[in-house]
């Protein structure tokens, strides 16, 4: 489980749809490397959390998604 806390004057960073699915190619990669890997895990338990937050993030990216998510 990881915690979701925003320092205060924290600033926010836009996340394009090119760095999501550049994010997803390297965990892809990471995953066939090491199927059980936690860093995996976590960056796709991140990228989900990314999505809720922003649910237009989801169909900038949705015509150029070919990644699967392991559990």
């Amino acid at each position: 489980m990881t915690s979701n806390q925003e320092l205060k004057g924290q600033r926010r960073t836009t996340l394009s749809s090119l760095d999501l699915k550049q994010i997803r190619d390297a965990v892809s990669e990471l995953r066939a490397a090491s199927p059980k890997s936690v860093l995996a895990d976590l960056v796709e338990e991140k990228i989900r959390v990314l999505e809720d937050d922003d649910p237009g993030l989801l169909l900038e990216c949705a015509s150029s998604q070919d990644w699967r998510v392991f559990s």
